[in-house]
């Protein structure tokens, strides 16, 4: 068995066989795989028919066929490595989630079992070492999978890999790659002794996104945020979460909310963290699409507001967003500060 290209995909070469694990149709097999301009069958006549051309997926930058260095070969590996596995909603729930089922089951009790992950920093880093501090794993056991060709890149014996069915149908709300509900709880527990701290008080926390990225110019939000910072009180702290803080900050950040305002993006994943008596407001949109949060709030039993943004014909890539209804925005989150919310769970302004 082999994996190939930066999402790790899991590949049966003599067979011709690749294994898409729950993200599903959300992977680019193109930038994984090598493939062929046209598919055919045979794909490669002999040589008196068409001979199709192999997909030059960089554009001449790169080889079009064949591995740029000989692959890894290891008798035993384990992998949490999968599409997207850098970003923070990906690591904090898919490729944590699945080290912990990984750790839970004793896989990586065998002392010939390798670890394949991304380099480990932030959340992985501190998540990789919570959860496998008990089994004091060397580091000549870790594989790290950093980018590089659309190739197989390495082969094993034994592969084991901790997967589960979607819990939601691709398409329908929460559907891009969801993890289950017991996974998920069962992370949050494990990932508690991150958010220990002394007490402290509640936590009223505004999201703020990196200058430049998606959803990161928020029409109005300087009003907007100093109109919700004056419903801070001795015993309810406006904070403003910008992503810069280390992972134990933010967990003890997140566990401390009694309020959570942000934009649609990786740093919702943080509510992992919250309890749950936290109201948490999402700036966001209808589509199923960008559903993960409202499903994570699910799971999670975690009460959740759609704050709807204006639609926009770029859809969720959109740099520039504006609410919706800005006052209606406001007073419900007001509501909630002051003690009268009345949104159910899961509701939508």
């Amino acid at each position: 068995v082999a994996l190939a290209g930066d999402d790790g995909i899991i590949v049966d070469e003599k067979n011709c066989h690749i294994f898409l694990a729950s993200a599903g149709l959300a992977v680019n097999l193109a930038s994984n795989l090598q493939l062929l301009e046209v598919w055919g069958d045979p794909a490669t006549p002999y040589s008196s028919g068409p001979r199709w051309k192999w997909h030059d997926y960089s554009q001449g930058r790169a080889p079009e066929h064949g591995s740029w260095e000989k692959p890894v070969q290891v008798s035993k590996v384990a992998s949490v490595v999968q599409f997207a596995a850098t970003s923070h909603f990906h690591v904090l729930t898919e490729v944590l989630g699945r080290l912990w089922l990984l750790v839970s089951h004793g896989v990586l009790e065998d002392p010939e079992m390798h670890l394949v992950l991304p380099k480990p920093f932030g959340f992985l880093a501190a998540g990789l070492k919570l959860l496998t501090q008990e089994l004091e794993l060397p580091s000549k056991r870790f594989i790290h999978w950093t980018s590089g060709p659309n190739d197989v890149r390495l082969r094993a014996g034994t592969l084991v890999f901790a997967n589960w069915k979607s819990p939601v149908k691709f398409g329908d709300d929460g559907g891009h790659c969801p993890t289950p509900g017991a996974v998920l709880r069962g992370l949050c527990s494990a990932l508690q002794p991150l958010a220990a701290q002394r007490p402290a008080p509640r936590a009223l926390v505004f999201i703020k996104r990196k200058k430049g990225d998606m959803r990161s110019s928020l029409q109005d939000e300087s009003w907007f945020t100093e109109q919700v910072k004056q419903l801070a009180t001795p015993t309810l702290q406006f904070q403003v979460f910008d992503g810069s803080a280390k992972p134990k900050r933010t967990a003890q950040l997140f566990a401390r909310a009694r309020i959570v305002i942000g934009a649609h993006g990786g740093a919702l994943s943080n509510i992992l963290f919250c309890p749950e008596d936290v109201e948490i407001f999402e700036l966001g949109f209808r589509t199923p699409f960008a559903g993960h949060y409202r499903y994570l709030s699910k799971m999670l039993n975690l009460r959740m507001t759609l704050l709807p943004l204006v639609p926009d014909s770029r859809g969720i890539g959109s740099r520039d967003i504006a609410f919706a209804n800005l006052t209606e925005a406001l007073e419900v989150v007001r509501a909630a500060a002051l003690g009268s919310g009345e949104a159910n769970l899961h509701s939508e302004l």
